[in-house]
């Protein structure tokens, strides 16, 4: 990723492409260039791109945040689906 400037406090990503692949890839990437533990990945869209949300978290590993919106408000039920989508982040190993 050249060109990316890296601040020296703790940094926040967001990970604009949520295959899990990608998302591996920039955990890697950062973790090398900030330090593991020394950053927050967020992660938007992977509900709304017919991803899953557990296999991204594994991808992403510790330090990872999802953010689901669409995953929810577009759902005919949104109870349950913010009940699903709790559980694929808790369920993600």
């Amino acid at each position: 990723m050249p060109g990316l400037v890296i601040p020296a406090e703790r940094s926040i990503i967001v990970a604009a492409d949520v295959e899990p692949e990608k998302v591996q890839e920039y955990r890697q990437f950062f973790d090398e260039e900030v330090g593991e533990g020394e950053y927050s990945l967020f992660a938007p869209g992977f509900v709304a791109q017919g991803g899953e949300i557990s296999d991204a978290g594994q991808a992403a590993g510790k330090s990872w945040h999802a953010i689901i919106g669409r995953g929810i408000t577009q759902a005919a039920d949104m109870r349950g689906a913010a009940i699903e989508h709790t559980q694929q982040i808790l369920n993600r190993g």
